[in-house]
């Protein structure tokens, strides 16, 4: 499939950058021909002379496998595999993996890495060797395509109208400067990707492009094509340029440049190098944390103990009540880290995240400045997670709330949730994501961005963009280990002046859930007539509320929010036995709609519905004498049996 480029040299150098990630003891890649298969490049091999452009049959069963099936293979222990068939001094390999090249769907060849160890590859190395993998078939085929190129122009200019043709199907830019160095030729693709870096077209001359001078790409022309790279003024796309004279006849000396788009392939890189660095420092940090938390438990039991001295000086107390304080806030920093380390306990259960989301925006809407609009997009549907609601709050919390730092002049936070369904033939989001069904939720804000250089550093530990002294540097970290350990990602996109979007993708609980059988209406604890004041902004809720409590035999009023309840309470008081409101609102939340209440009526009763947690502020409430709290999504039994009992209070 592949003819001689002498290309070895790219290649050889894909396997050493290999090895800094997945270290391996030898390393070749093989290509398949009409007549089985050749190694063109091969690293640590003790005879890697002898097996480079050496022809072996491409029918063993490891090679079949992968053509197959396009997914890597690993053995753990090759002697003991009868399908491994080594070429070459092989006695040494114990792990192995082989890596499929793909181009458009066809396997052209094959990584293969040995170790002289059993269990020497894993998976997650395989995903990594993987895109090394893919780099290594691009720039295959790019060379092949390149010398097709290179052979097309020495033709005749006869055939322009054929080589068009072709050039517009290869996803590389392709230009042809004469000697004048005046574009003769372009593809579709260098049309769009010069577009970037100037208004040149073809029959004007092109000097440069962007600040690479073309007379400087054609000074060293080495026997391969070399690649410089150039990145847009905006920073947001990078490209590889190449460039080479072509000799013709006579005097004329014409000049082919290729432009290749590496945006996303440089992404995915620094996407994995990312996640590399940050497993590592979650290792050493989660050490840390747990050895600091153990040196903090001492330091507080022993203030607390000396603060219980009877004849201890009160100046004494004083500073020892500054050393408890600061201990306090060291174990508030541990436990960011042990976030981070993904080391925290979590109390997961189902949870509706479209419900949490909607009582989130509603909670960020009432505190934030009203020059900032809070916006909840979603597609309808179920969207059902198993997750830490307390965890997950802290995570989503976090970004808002560095998004409003980021518009102190105002502007818009918009949350959007989606679902994603992934097959394993689709290109996924994150090189590290599987099939499967996500949820997607998008946080938008339209504040000051950060700068490109910082995207790939935003979730490190101690990495700071805001001024000396302006907390920890901890909080991204933080929802990065928390969402990490619910088995999702999270990916962050920026522009400096335009805004910043993090997308978080959380994997959908699809275990099927038994229904529990509808409840009995008729064995539930029925009312007598009494009135309740129901008290929820969204209409669907609200109307399902009165139904079910009608139902329960209950005499029911409805307000839409907390000013409208004080109407309704006004007008009813001496009717209503029982108020059950929602805990965020607009205008008026349940909180401060019962405080207005205790005012006008201190034997007031109520009973508080929210999609949050219980200690999120719901002890306070209790102990001033909210009755009780129902958790969001609300169930029939339960508010029957709450009502029933707040009744007899």
């Amino acid at each position: 499939m592949v003819d001689d480029l002498g290309f070895s040299g790219v290649l050889d150098q894909i396997l050493e950058n290999l090895d800094q990630v997945v270290p391996y003891t030898s390393a070749c890649i093989f290509l398949f021909h009409s007549k089985g298969m050749r190694a063109v490049a091969a690293r640590g091999q003790p005879d890697a002379q002898k097996i480079l452009n050496a022809k072996y049959p491409a029918d063993d069963k490891l090679s079949l496998r992968m053509n197959k099936s396009h997914q890597p293979v690993i053995l753990n222990d090759a002697q003991r595999e009868s399908d491994f068939q080594g070429w070459g001094s092989t006695d040494y390999v114990r792990g192995w993996m082989g890596v499929p090249l793909i181009i458009r769907e066809e396997v052209i060849g094959y990584l293969s890495l040995d170790s002289d160890t059993v269990n020497a590859f894993s998976d997650k190395e395989a995903k990594v060797a993987q895109a090394f993998a893919n780099q290594a078939a691009i720039t295959i085929e790019n060379r092949r395509l390149f010398a097709e190129t290179e052979r097309l122009l020495n033709k005749t200019r006869k055939q322009a109208d054929e080589l068009g043709q072709i050039m517009d199907i290869v996803p590389d830019g392709i230009i042809l400067l004469g000697e004048d160095q005046k574009i003769i030729i372009t593809n579709r693709s260098a049309k769009s990707y010069l577009s970037h870096f100037t208004d040149a077209s073809v029959g004007d001359r092109l000097d440069n492009i962007g600040d690479m001078m073309i007379s400087s790409l054609l000074r060293h022309q080495p026997s391969l094509p070399s690649w410089r790279e150039l990145t847009t003024s905006d920073q947001q796309s990078i490209f590889e340029v190449s460039a080479r004279t072509l000799v013709g006849k006579g005097d004329e000396a014409d000049c082919l440049i290729i432009l290749r788009n590496v945006t996303e392939q440089r992404k995915e890189e620094d996407y994995l190098k990312a996640q590399e660095r940050l497993a590592t420092v979650g290792q050493l940090a989660a050490g840390i944390a747990h050895d600091f938390n153990n040196i903090m438990a001492v330091i507080t039991l022993y203030t607390q103990l000396t603060m219980r001295t009877p004849e201890l000086p009160e100046k004494d107390k004083q500073r020892l009540a500054t050393v408890q304080q600061q201990a306090q806030r060291a174990s508030d920093l541990i436990r960011q880290i042990l976030d981070f380390s993904r080391q925290s306990v979590l109390d997961r259960k189902p949870i509706d995240l479209l419900s949490f989301l909607r009582d989130l925006a509603a909670s960020l809407q009432y505190s934030f400045p009203k020059d900032i609009d809070v916006r909840l997009i979603y597609d309808e549907g179920e969207y059902l997670v198993i997750a830490d609601p307390n965890r997950i709050e802290r995570a989503l919390s976090n970004l808002a709330y560095n998004a409003r730092e980021a518009m102190p002049n105002g502007g818009t936070l918009s949350l959007r949730l989606s679902k994603l369904s992934l097959s394993s033939k689709m290109s996924f989001p994150l090189p590290d994501m599987s099939a499967g069904l996500w949820y997607v939720i998008e946080m938008t804000d339209s504040g000051m961005g950060f700068p490109r250089e910082d995207l790939s550093h935003l979730f490190e530990p101690f990495f700071k963009t805001r001024p000396l002294g302006k907390r920890t540097g901890l909080g991204l970290a933080q929802v990065y280990g928390i969402i990490k350990q619910h088995d999702g990602f999270i990916d962050v996109e920026s522009r400096v002046g335009v805004g910043t979007t993090f997308t978080i993708y959380i994997p959908a609980y699809e275990t099927p859930v038994r229904l529990a059988p509808l409840p009995d209406f008729a064995n539930l604890a029925q009312g007598h007539g009494e009135t309740l004041l129901i008290v929820e902004d969204e209409a669907s809720t609200r109307e399902g509320l009165a139904d079910i409590s009608r139902s329960l035999n209950y005499n029911v009023l409805t307000a839409a929010n907390g000013l409208e309840a004080l109407d309704e309470y006004e007008a009813n008081k001496d009717e209503i036995d029982l108020i059950i409101s929602d805990m965020i609102m607009p205008k008026m939340s349940g909180s401060e709609l019962y405080d207005e209440l205790k005012v006008r009526d201190s034997s007031i009763k109520m009973i508080v519905l929210t999609g949050y947690p219980l200690d999120r502020g719901g002890q306070e409430l209790l102990s001033q004498g909210i009755v009780d709290f129902i958790q969001k999504p609300v169930h029939v039994e339960d508010l029957a049996q709450a009502i029933y009992e707040a009744l007899k209070k």
